[in-house]
């Protein structure tokens, strides 16, 4: 969970963004490539650490690059390089060709990060860099190591991303859940209440996976080993009721829980109606950004997000 409420400017780089930026990038200096840039009068030269990331969401777009301008001002070893894939670019395909052709980043916005991890792809981040940061922005995989930062930034690959209102949850008592049940549990207690749980957005093709992609996520990294579950499949180590699952609770969640209409509601629209009160919790792929535009909405209501299993 990101200690952030609607509240916080995202334009503020703190001292602690910065330096955890340092320390990854000290630590991944092995990685980066061997060419730097120019710094001062001096003609030294800084490694260069080449950081690939998805662009879309404006809020997000600005707080990468002021983060980054922050740590390049301060370093005298290294440079952030930002490497942005357009709006509109199929992220995943993306990182496929990157891990296909061997052009791996030294630091990447992930997708599909648990199938990544049970292939051996990505390094554990040490714990001289955790430690720089809020122990509630840390969401560990299921081995116990760290591989990305924060938690709400995987797109519900390793939990649910959820922004909920907080004050709804002190005014009646709830607390975050950290397993399926627990969710499920908690879904309960708000429809009990008489309030609408969950809002999600399926009526564009990006962010209609934020339900699905966390409650799949286990079962496809199983055949990370075998090129991926769809690989998998054709090659007849994988079988479609394998799906099932997964499958019967997302329906469980859409046909129980989520306000009606999810299937044409677009992921921005989940801000209005968090903002509305038609709705406690809301998927969502923005982050920073989405805690943002609420802020900017309605300054009375405080929002918070949390990643869970």
């Amino acid at each position: 969970m990101s200690r952030m409420t609607s509240r916080t400017s995202p334009m503020a780089v703190t001292r602690r963004q910065v330096g955890a930026l340092a320390a990854a990038a000290g630590t991944m200096g092995l990685a980066a490539c061997t060419g730097g840039s120019s710094r001062g009068g001096g003609g030294s030269r800084r490694a260069g650490i080449r950081f690939l990331y998805a662009t879309g969401d404006e809020t997000w777009n600005e707080v990468v690059q002021g983060v980054v301008d922050a740590f390049n001002e301060r370093s005298e070893t290294a440079e952030i390089q930002l490497d942005p894939l357009p709006s509109g670019s199929d992220y995943a395909t993306a990182l496929r060709t990157m891990d296909a052709t061997g052009n791996w980043p030294a630091i990447v916005d992930m997708r599909d990060t648990a199938t990544y991890i049970s292939a051996g792809k990505l390094s554990a981040i040490p714990e001289s860099v955790t430690d720089l940061l809020d122990p509630d922005a840390i969401g560990a995989a299921e081995d116990g190591e760290i591989y990305t930062v924060p938690s709400s930034a995987l797109n519900g690959e390793i939990g649910l991303n959820i922004v909920y209102d907080k004050d709804y949850f002190e005014e009646h008592g709830l607390a975050v859940p950290t397993t399926y049940d627990e969710f499920i549990a908690l879904l309960d207690e708000i429809k009990g209440n008489g309030d609408a749980p969950l809002a999600t957005a399926a009526g564009e093709v990006w962010p209609s996976d934020q339900l699905w992609k966390p409650l799949a996520a286990p079962m496809f990294a199983t055949y990370s080993d075998a090129g991926g579950f769809w690989n998998a499949l054709g090659d007849g180590e994988a079988a479609i009721e394998d799906l099932r699952e997964p499958l019967e609770r997302l329906k469980t969640i859409t046909d129980g829980y989520v306000l009606d209409g999810w299937q044409s509601t677009e992921d921005a629209q989940t801000t209005t109606l968090l903002v509305n009160g038609q709705t406690i919790m809301a998927t969502s792929s923005a982050g920073i950004g989405r805690l943002h535009d609420i802020g900017l909405a309605r300054k009375s209501l405080t929002v918070d997000q949390a990643a869970w299993a």
